[in-house]
């Protein structure tokens, strides 16, 4: 996770920028592909990256509860 962290640092102070902007909600992805250990690139032998920075639909699947829950606290 470290290792993840420090080659995305720049990208992350970029998040932390847009965040202050209205109507703009930024999205943690390695909250839910990483943890304290690591960062998980497969899955049940099913990669969850294409490349470096490109997630598969397996990887785009693992998020789909984080972007549930992003939508529905934004609905009224």
């Amino acid at each position: 996770r470290a290792e993840f962290l420090k080659d995305k640092a720049t990208m992350f102070g970029i998040f932390t920028r847009l965040a202050t902007l209205p109507h703009v909600r930024v999205v943690y992805p390695d909250k839910e592909l990483c943890d304290v250990q690591g960062c998980d690139y497969v899955e049940n032998n099913v990669p969850l990256y294409s490349d470096h920075h490109h997630l598969t639909p397996a990887g785009v699947a693992r998020l789909t509860g984080m972007f549930d829950n992003m939508f529905a606290a934004a609905t009224p």
